[in-house]
């Protein structure tokens, strides 16, 4: 019976909660997170660490998704254009986080559908 009721347990926790801690991306508020994905999205994009080039970011949001690691996704505008870069952040091992990649967004035009 005791085992029983620890599995309800469980199954109700998890299903309440699985969303926020497993798969689900939600937005960060980590702005030293934020701050070391912009910095490193920066310089991929502009082949060097430039900090002036920080001044002309804006719209930058990030979001998390735990699943065997950190997944990282932010998105900003950098001079009037959009961008869009994916991290990953391993709990075991370096724990930093790594770029994984950047690209423009290209504006979708009613004409390409």
């Amino acid at each position: 019976m005791k085992s029983m009721i620890i599995i309800v347990v469980i199954f109700t926790l998890n299903s309440c909660f699985a969303e926020q801690l497993l798969g689900g991306w939600s937005v960060t508020t980590d702005e030293t997170l934020k701050q070391d994905c912009l910095s490193q999205a920066l310089a991929q994009i502009q082949g060097q660490k430039v900090t002036d080039a920080e001044k002309l970011v804006s719209d930058n949001v990030c979001q998390t998704q735990i699943v065997n690691g950190l997944n990282i996704k932010c998105t900003f505008v950098l001079n009037g254009q959009p961008w869009k870069c994916s991290f990953y952040k391993s709990f075991i091992g370096t724990k930093e986080t790594k770029l994984e990649g950047c690209e423009e967004v290209k504006p979708q035009n009613s004409e390409d559908i």
